[in-house]
């Protein structure tokens, strides 16, 4: 059943996903990660919203939350700006849910901060799942041209998705065993192969 609430559409994986992640939850780390998601795309959706650029849609699916907007609107230096807001708002973040945890001494908060710090460094790596490599695009693309900005950018994504799938299997078979190290590349390799470039997400 797919849920729609004016631009806002909510697939049945996303609200599996939750439920199993919900069932598996030992404590804090579900509402950790809503509020940690929650505030980084308030970071994309703020800036936007302060740049002009209009919303077309924000999709909620099993590969995550996917705001959607016209890339001819933006432009690379926006495009950059936008993709970087988000990881910021989460440094920003967990910044505060540190120094907030440390003065309550509260266990939410910090679990918050760790999460929202790997929520931010993680989404800066220069793959186009992630905004990293939505601001990589824009920074090759104007720099190099459409062309070799694509086959230099493509060359960066494929050699950083190949060394995470073999950290991870090397990560899950030998040393932790979690297999959260195994699924966040499968993850990033599935997102990777099916996006669609003609729009721009964040």
């Amino acid at each position: 059943m797919v849920i729609r609430a004016g631009k806002v559409t909510v697939y049945p994986g996303f609200l599996l996903l939750f439920a199993v992640f919900y069932f598996f939850d030992p404590g804090w780390l579900i509402p950790a990660a809503a509020v940690s998601l929650t505030i980084h795309e308030l970071g994309h959706i703020a800036t936007l919203f302060i740049m002009g650029i209009p919303i077309n849609a924000v999709n909620l699916s099993m590969t995550g939350i996917a705001i959607k907007i016209d890339g001819r609107l933006i432009g690379y230096r926006g495009e950059i700006i936008a993709a970087l807001s988000g990881p910021c708002a989460s440094i920003i973040l967990s910044l505060g849910a540190t120094y907030a945890a440390r003065a309550v001494n509260c266990e939410f908060l910090y679990i918050l901060s760790g999460m929202s710090a790997v929520h931010g460094i993680f989404n800066l790596l220069p793959i186009r799942p992630l905004d990293g490599g939505r601001a990589a695009q824009a920074i090759l693309y104007s720099a190099l041209g459409r062309r070799y900005g694509e086959r230099s950018l493509k060359l960066i994504e494929v050699a950083l998705i190949f060394l995470l799938t073999a950290t991870g299997f090397w990560l899950y078979f030998f040393r932790v065993q979690n297999i959260t190290f195994l699924i966040i590349p499968l993850w990033i390799s599935f997102y990777y192969c099916k996006q669609n470039m003609n729009s721009v997400e964040f």
